[in-house]
């Protein structure tokens, strides 16, 4: 049996040396512009950011806090890819200078590794839409894994590295998506009037946990079964659910909930 564990968020915490902005996306379910919560609870009482001198034609900041922050952790625990208004920077886990990956017209966001920390994967707006793009993790110019006129987002490859799971609205609303690496491939997972957002693999590959939204106030935790099909209901509360993620051990998930007002 699954054990969840809830987590409110009302914060985020970030200690780097980065330089970058962008622009605020839209909600992944809403289509809204907005502030989120993305990882983390920290009451911090310096100022948000500080600058020092120009360095080479740049002013280093550094950075404690951010809006439109997300981040994912590398396979062997070392390194941190963080995407900050747009722009992803990598940088090591236990802080220091962060170097950027991409330039602020990729609006890169929602930032994930695959299982051997060879390859990144996220969402951008470079080319006017929001596509699944992916990124040598040692650096190099960004590939579009998608290229139309749908909305791509939260791009997470499988453990054994050969698919992408993620949200899109090409089936009119928003639904759980898989992309094959081999061949181009889409398969459709979830069907369902709801939108549904932010797939999480399971440790093993054989299902995919993620957010549906009930309605503006209230949304549930599923996971389907990619060998039987079968969809269970976790948990349902009110809120917005967003970064699920799945414990090694497979028995333990976790995520995040933001409150309605």
């Amino acid at each position: 049996m699954k054990t969840v564990t809830r987590a409110t968020l009302t914060g985020v915490f970030l200690c780097g040396f980065l330089n970058g902005c962008g622009e605020s996306p839209p909600d992944a379910a809403t289509g809204e512009t907005g502030p989120e919560a993305e990882v983390g609870t920290a009451a911090i009482p310096a100022a948000p950011y500080t600058a020092s001198a120009i360095v080479n034609g740049k002013t280093p900041v550094t950075v404690t806090e951010g809006t439109n922050l997300s981040f994912a952790l590398s396979p062997d625990g070392q390194t941190l890819v963080i995407s900050l208004q747009g722009v992803l920077f990598s940088m090591p886990v236990t802080g220091g200078t962060a170097t950027p990956l991409t330039d602020h017209y990729q609006d890169a966001r929602e930032p994930g590794w695959n299982a051997d920390g060879s390859l990144i994967v996220f969402h951008g707006y470079r080319n006017g839409n929001w596509d699944l793009w992916s990124l040598p993790a040692a650096g190099g110019d960004p590939l579009p894994l998608t290229s139309d006129a749908f909305d791509d987002r939260e791009a997470r490859v499988s453990p054994g590295g050969g698919q992408v799971a993620f949200s899109s609205d090409r089936s009119g609303n928003y639904d759980i998506w898989l992309l094959s690496l081999t061949d181009g491939s889409l398969t459709q997972i979830t069907d369902t009037p709801e939108d549904e957002s932010g797939p999480a693999w399971s440790p093993d590959g054989n299902e995919i946990t993620y957010a549906a939204a009930l309605d503006r106030s209230t949304s549930q935790i599923r996971t389907t079964s990619l060998i039987t099909r079968e969809t269970l209901t976790i948990g349902s509360e009110s809120g917005t659910h967003s970064g699920i993620a799945w414990h090694p051990d497979g028995n333990e998930l976790t995520y995040q909930v933001a409150m309605p007002g």
